[in-house]
Parts: C-alpha cells; sequence; structure tokens
C-alpha cells in the first residue's frame, strides 16, 4: 500500500520536481561566484615600428573582421595603423592645410581634426576631404572652457554626439570648480550639455600636480559613464538622464600602504616643470578603469609608490615603476589583483578584445630595433 502512494505522489509531482531542479540550476549558475582572474601571457605580435610613436594617442577600433591599433605621428601628420588579425600596416598622410592640433580616428571616412583652443573641428576622409567642421562653444557663464585630449582623457562618440573632456578657468580660480565633461551635438551644432566635477577630495589645497588631475571615463551604456581619479580611492557613476552622481566605495590595493599622497608644493612654481617631474615620480595612484564588456569585469590600473632614484643615483619614471591591475566584477565587488613588474609594459596602453588584454610591449631601456610590439594575455576565469 505504501509503494502504491510512493507511486502515485511520484507521478503526480514529476513535472514540478523537474522544475524545481531547473530553476535551481538556473539560480545557482547565475550566482556563480568568480573567485580568481589571472592574465596570462599567450602572444606577441611584431610591427615595424615607425620613427616616433606619438605619445599621447593609441586607439582600439575592433570589429568581426579585424582588431586594429590606431597610432597618431601629429608632428609628421601621419596616422599608423596596425592591424592585429591581417599582421599588416597601413599610413594615412594628412595633407589638409586647415589649423588643427590632434585628431580622432573611427574610421577611413571620419577622422575628426581638433583645434583645443579654439573649439574648431573638422571632419575629413582619407583622401583629405573636407566632409563637416562645428564651432564649439568653449565660453560659457564666463568660464572658459579648453578641450582636453591626452592618452587617458579620449574623445567618445556615440549617438551623433562627442563627449569632449574640459577643463575650465575663470580668472584665479582653479579648473576642480568647473565641469569637466561636454556633450556636443553634431547634428545640432548644439552644446547638449556640461556635467560632472572633480571630487570633493580635489581642491586648490590637494592638488597633486597635472598627472593626479588625468581622470578617465568608461561609458557602461548610452546612459551611465564611470568617471576614475587618480587620486580618489573610489570611483563615480554619473547618469546622463538623472543627472546624479552615485560614489562606488571600491576596495583598496594591497600595494599602496598610505593614500592619497602628499599634495603638490603649493610653494614651488607650478612652472618649473623639472621639479613638477620629480613630485611625481615616486607616488601611487589609482591610474585608469578599463571594462571588460566581453566578461563583464572591471580593471583598475594601480601604480604602485617608488624611490625617487635606482641603485645607480639615476631618477626613475612612469615607466620603471611596479603596476597591478585589480579586477572587479560587474556589480563592482573585489574579485583578485594580478602584480606586473615595472620596465617591461607601458600600462599607459591597455586594450580589451575578445580574445583577451592586449598591452604595448615597448622596453624602452632595450634596442627595439625598429618593432612595435603587443602583447596578448588569456584571461582565465575560475
Amino acid at each position: 500500500m505504501r509503494l502504491l502512494i510512493f507511486k502515485h505522489k511520484l507521478n503526480i509531482n514529476k513535472g514540478a520536481t523537474f522544475g524545481c531542479l531547473l530553476l535551481l540550476l538556473l539560480l545557482l549558475s547565475c550566482n556563480k561566484k568568480i573567485n580568481s582572474v589571472n592574465f596570462i601571457p599567450a602572444k606577441i605580435y611584431e610591427f615595424n615600428s615607425p620613427k616616433y610613436i606619438g605619445a599621447d594617442r593609441i586607439f582600439l577600433i575592433e570589429d568581426e573582421y579585424d582588431t586594429k591599433i590606431v597610432h597618431s605621428q601629429v608632428n609628421l601628420n601621419q596616422i599608423i595603423i596596425n592591424s592585429i588579425k591581417n599582421n599588416k600596416t597601413d599610413t594615412i598622410k594628412i595633407k589638409s592645410n586647415l589649423f588643427w592640433e590632434n585628431y580622432y580616428y573611427l574610421n577611413n571616412d571620419s577622422i575628426f581634426l581638433i583645434n583645443r583652443h579654439n573649439g574648431i573641428i573638422y571632419l575629413i576622409n582619407s583622401k583629405n576631404e573636407l566632409i563637416d567642421n562645428w564651432q564649439v562653444p568653449l565660453f560659457i557663464d564666463s568660464v572658459r572652457y579648453v578641450i582636453y585630449i591626452s592618452r587617458q582623457c579620449d574623445i567618445v562618440f556615440k549617438n551623433n554626439s562627442l563627449f569632449l573632456t574640459i577643463i575650465g578657468f575663470k580668472g584665479g580660480d582653479y579648473i576642480y570648480n568647473y565641469y569637466i565633461t561636454m556633450d556636443y551635438n553634431l547634428k545640432s551644432k548644439k552644446v547638449t550639455k556640461l556635467f560632472m566635477r572633480y571630487p570633493d577630495n580635489y581642491s586648490i589645497h590637494h592638488n597633486w600636480s597635472i598627472t593626479g588631475d588625468i581622470f578617465t571615463n568608461t561609458f557602461l551604456n548610452d546612459d551611465e559613464i564611470i568617471y576614475n581619479f587618480p587620486m580618489n580611492e573610489n570611483v563615480f557613476a554619473y547618469s546622463l538622464t538623472e543627472n546624479k552622481v552615485k560614489k562606488i566605495i571600491l576596495n583598496k590595493s594591497k600595494f599602496i600602504r598610505k593614500f592619497p599622497p602628499e599634495t603638490f608644493d603649493k610653494l614651488r612654481d607650478k612652472t618649473e616643470s623639472d621639479y613638477i617631474y620629480k613630485y611625481w615620480i615616486d607616488k601611487p595612484s589609482y591610474q585608469q578603469l578599463i571594462y571588460d564588456k566581453y566578461r563583464k569585469l572591471f580593471y583598475r590600473i594601480v601604480y604602485h609608490e617608488q624611490q625617487l632614484k635606482d641603485n645607480l643615483n639615476n631618477y626613475n619614471d612612469n615607466f620603471t615603476r611596479n603596476w597591478s591591475i585589480m579586477i572587479f566584477d560587474n556589480s563592482f565587488n573585489f574579485i583578485s589583483e594580478q602584480f606586473f613588474e615595472g620596465r617591461k609594459y607601458d600600462p599607459f596602453y591597455i586594450f580589451i578584445i575578445k580574445e583577451g588584454l592586449l598591452l604595448v610591449y615597448d622596453d624602452k631601456y632595450k634596442q627595439r630595433n625598429g618593432k612595435m610590439l603587443y602583447e596578448l594575455f588569456t584571461i582565465k576565469i575560475s
């Protein structure tokens, strides 16, 4: 009798039991915790190096057909394009007589030539044909802005808008009091909005020289932008639709003992470039935040502190310092941190591609033999 009852109950609940098991498996897979992420050297790509690689301008362009690393040679009016998958190098010569200082390359049909101080932007193609031009207003509400372009503060093109990093000045006031991002719509030829400022720990009394000012921003989607400031332990999420800023508390690097470091000496002449250079050599910082869309991970690049001089009494520099990558999941939960030794890679140039992590392999203390090298690291998640 008991056996008959058991069979009866089993037959009735068979579908429900299978559904519950399936749901449980889905929940377990969705909540699967990542314990570690490791970057493993896999392959080196080699290209003939031009005489001069622009120190401030390297782009990554990736599509289903190829991965391209784009180098600027502004002084020579050239664009060098190294194709990873096709293993070839192309050169575009800009022969335009237009007055420009920097460029932003999207493709051969869309090259923006930019005058940072006057706000003039030209759109040309690889044949040097002028397609369009814009005059971006840089004097707004009594504040004089300048478009800022560097290896970290780049331009973002989304939905007919150029998102420009800007620096504001007004009399003797300091840049930390003004907006740092401009949304300029190319279709309407108007400034859509100015937004975002430096966090509270940046002020005229908390200044770590220009290197500490260079922030990075990461677009997660059409609405949310994540800002990373080198001298702040946390990052900040800005919503374009809500016009709100949210602070995201992050774990601290195990390689930084004291943070932030001592601020820039205001008694010194800020134009004394030699002093500015020496000041920054030994300071740690959270230099960049990069989003890996393929694995839905965040990578935070950490510069470690170092001695001002090496054992031979020579000054160190950014290339000599050790550094690391902190890995966070999509919700900014800390996963792990991987150490990288200095004098081998330039952590300014880190690119995420489908195959993994791509670093510029460029030991400037060794003979390069006219070669430009990139090293691919596969990403092992466990």
